[in-house]
């Protein structure tokens, strides 16, 4: 076990962990933003993937307010390279009893052997590399038998019936003025 307290090093731990997975990874976070550390951890996927590691990916749907930073687009970029992209509770904002369920998990599994959890989403504010507002955070980085619980719980979040795969953008339909 190790606390990660550190925003840099956090992010460096992040991209080392990625870099030694060879079979699986599991990531779940309420927020995933594509912003620059975002951009540098799907890169490391990307790459990761492209060597035949598993990947699969949970983020909440509603985390930003409206959508999550990973949208329909990326999904199929990373689909085009075998990297599996779910979202957790699709629901509108008007469907108020659905709405605040959400799901805050921040989990990195590499390998079912190590993993990494605690408060830190995937986005510049977390890494303090944000130009506006970084967080306070940490990580704990832990090694052993007890990631095999970490890759139950993801399982069942995974195959939940509240979790969706995303949908392919419609065609704007535009119409003809009179």
């Amino acid at each position: 076990v190790r606390i990660l307290d550190n925003d840099s090093a956090a992010l460096e731990n992040v991209l080392q962990m990625i870099e030694r997975a060879r079979k699986s990874m599991e990531l779940e976070y309420f927020v995933f933003n594509p912003d620059r550390s975002g951009r540098l951890v799907l890169q490391a996927l990307v790459r990761k993937a492209d060597e035949g590691v598993k990947i699969r990916i949970l983020v909440d749907y509603n985390a930003n307010g409206v959508k999550p930073g990973l949208d329909s687009f990326y999904h199929d970029e990373l689909a085009r390279h075998g990297i599996e992209l779910r979202y957790f509770n699709v629901a509108d904002l008007l469907e108020f009893c659905k709405v605040g369920f959400r799901n805050l998990r921040k989990l990195l599994v590499i390998d079912a052997d190590e993993m990494l959890t605690g408060g830190r989403n995937i986005s510049d504010g977390f890494f303090g590399m944000s130009e506006h507002m970084n967080y306070l955070d940490r990580d704990i980085w832990i090694k052993g038998p007890i990631v095999q619980s970490a890759v139950h719980g993801f399982d069942l979040f995974w195959n939940d019936a509240v979790v969706e795969e995303p949908k392919k953008p419609e065609e704007p339909v535009f119409r003809r003025r009179s």
